[in-house]
């Protein structure tokens, strides 16, 4: 009964362990998600910016649903880069209103996770393509991101009924 026990004992210090390690994975990580939330006759591929590939795919593996993250986009861009888009992020942000809540119908949910906030924000889609707009002359240079926002945008465009 007592091995029974202690079995039982190092079992469940072993589940918290995982679960412990699993948690402070994220604090290294620096993601930037652009995803699209609601109804569509099509695919929008959801963008993904981060520091490290393995922060890309964290971010795949721990918050979006499987299908998604299936066909998100991710792209690999230096720290420094990463910390510019953040600050533009938040100064497009401060400057207009944002919902910390998915307003009724489409949104564009832009999500900032850095090891020091967890910020999802939505925006309409109006607010979207002026922050798109953007982001897409920041990384002008970089063909694959670039390309991959005037596709998000173009997506956008099509279901701009909200």
């Amino acid at each position: 009964m007592a091995t029974k026990a202690a079995a039982i004992v190092v079992v469940l210090l072993a589940m918290a362990m995982n679960c412990f390690a699993r948690s402070n994975e994220r604090m290294t990580y620096s993601v930037i998600a652009i995803e699209y939330i609601g109804e569509s006759d099509g695919l929008v591929r959801s963008v993904l910016i981060s520091n490290s590939e393995a922060g890309a795919e964290w971010y795949r593996r721990m918050v979006m649903r499987p299908f998604d993250a299936k066909q998100a986009d991710p792209h690999v861009i230096s720290i420094s880069l990463l910390n510019d888009l953040i600050a533009a992020i938040d100064t497009f942000q401060s400057a207009r209103q944002t919902h910390v809540v998915s307003p009724k119908g489409a949104a564009v949910q832009v999500s900032i996770i850095t090891p020091e906030r967890n910020s999802p924000l939505f925006h309409n889609s109006t607010e979207a393509l002026s922050l798109l707009e953007g982001v897409q002359k920041t990384f002008s240079k970089d063909e694959s991101l670039s390309g991959d926002i005037a596709y998000f945008q173009k997506r956008i465009l099509q279901y701009r009924r909200w």
